[in-house]
């Protein structure tokens, strides 16, 4: 088991790394092949409301097949591909078919990776009885975010030198994936899915009634200013300090999240995991508020709104994941963790694209900012779940 668990970090560091290369890159990455404002950037995301759909189709094939593995190696291979395509041939002079169609298909196959590799690694995690397992496991994620902000500049410092970099560290994450898709084989619970329209409505219909779902709502929220301070973090952060110094900012979380990782066992042991959820939103929007008052004078606040962030990524991740899986029986947490991802990742965005719009009226710092401002107060808005949510004790 040692050596899967081995296996497990490599696989998810390289995994992470190459999604990372490019993740928070992705809107700078068209806005400089193209001529689109921040409004249309913003309407991007309005349509990623389908992920959902892409979410739920991978990790439903994930849990019927038992083949989660091999879904990431499809979904990232595509996934370069797509990203290919973006760097060197999209260049649309305004917002048409083809960067809408790319971009989604971009993110579509993103839902097919992170989800599914979550999902296997707290599984995975769940054969060992140490308590740090699973945070030890998930330290491959930080390791793996900082590589991917940091290696590729080194690699060529411009939009190409990103997709070199998911390129390389998807090449090397394929076989690893690879290898544990057989090794793993066992610890998947084998379920014979009888009727399968059935069986998968039946699954869909049990994740949508519970108190689980009253969670995935409550995550929509805090989703709409994480994906704005995600997708506006590059342009925001030039636009501020003139400069490409983003990767610096990104790579000063490494710290705060490694030791924030370490904190989730404790925290969940003390507090549960639904409480770790809740405190984590709350440093998330406190980053958002943050940026709705950083200015040229005031640069530091970057580097600092990273420590909110690094706890909020390391408890909001850590305690959805381990909630997935404490709601959902094993034959369906992919579909769970998937459906998760798309409501945090699909309609959380959509509502972000379509408040960009209306709210960024130019290209100003100045509208950045109060973007900013609007979806941190949605975000806080989203504690109203909270009085119907059940703290469960497990």
């Amino acid at each position: 088991m040692k050596y899967v668990l081995l296996g497990v970090f490599i696989g998810n560091f390289f995994t992470y790394a190459a999604i990372y290369s490019v993740h928070n890159y992705i809107s700078q990455i068209i806005k400089s092949n193209t001529s689109l404002c921040n409004r249309h950037i913003a309407l991007l995301n309005s349509y990623d409301v389908l992920k959902i759909l892409s979410a739920y189709f991978f990790g439903m094939i994930g849990d019927k097949f038992r083949i989660r593995y091999l879904v990431c190696i499809f979904s990232l291979i595509f996934y370069v591909l797509t990203m290919h395509y973006i760097t060197y041939y999209v260049n649309d002079s305004k917002l048409r078919f083809k960067t809408i169609f790319f971009d989604l298909l971009l993110k579509f196959f993103n839902t097919g990776i992170i989800p599914l590799i979550e999902v296997m690694t707290v599984n995975v995690a769940a054969y060992n009885p140490n308590i740090w397992c699973y945070s030890i496991l998930r330290l491959s994620l930080v390791f793996g975010r900082t590589a991917g902000h940091l290696i590729p500049k080194y690699i060529e410092d411009s939009d190409v030198g990103r997709y070199l970099g998911l390129r390389y560290f998807a090449m090397c994450a394929v076989p690893v994936l690879l290898t544990l898709h057989f090794f793993t084989r066992d610890i998947e619970k084998k379920k014979e899915m009888e009727g399968g329209k059935e069986t998968l409505k039946e699954n869909l219909k049990a994740i949508i009634f519970s108190q689980y779902f009253l969670i995935l709502l409550f995550m929509v929220f805090q989703g709409v200013h994480r994906t704005c301070t995600s997708s506006f973090q590059t342009i925001f952060t030039r636009q501020v300090s003139g400069k490409k110094n983003e990767s610096n900012v990104y790579v000063f979380r490494t710290l705060p999240e490694v030791v924030a990782d370490l904190a989730c066992p404790l925290f969940e042991k003390r507090f549960g995991c639904l409480n770790l959820v809740y405190f984590g939103a709350s440093l998330g929007i406190l980053r958002a508020l943050i940026y709705s008052f950083v200015t040229t004078d005031f640069f530091w606040l970057f580097y600092f709104a990273e420590i909110p962030k690094a706890f909020f990524s390391c408890f909001v991740c850590y305690g959805v994941t381990k909630l997935s899986k404490l709601y959902n029986p094993m034959e369906r947490t992919a579909t769970a963790q998937a459906f998760y991802s798309g409501m945090y990742n699909g309609l959380a965005p959509c509502i972000t694209g379509i408040i960009g719009f209306f709210t960024l009226k130019d290209d100003t710092v100045g509208s950045l900012r109060t973007l900013f401002l609007v979806t941190a107060f949605i975000g806080v808005s989203g504690y109203v779940f909270s009085f119907f949510i059940k703290n469960k004790k497990f």
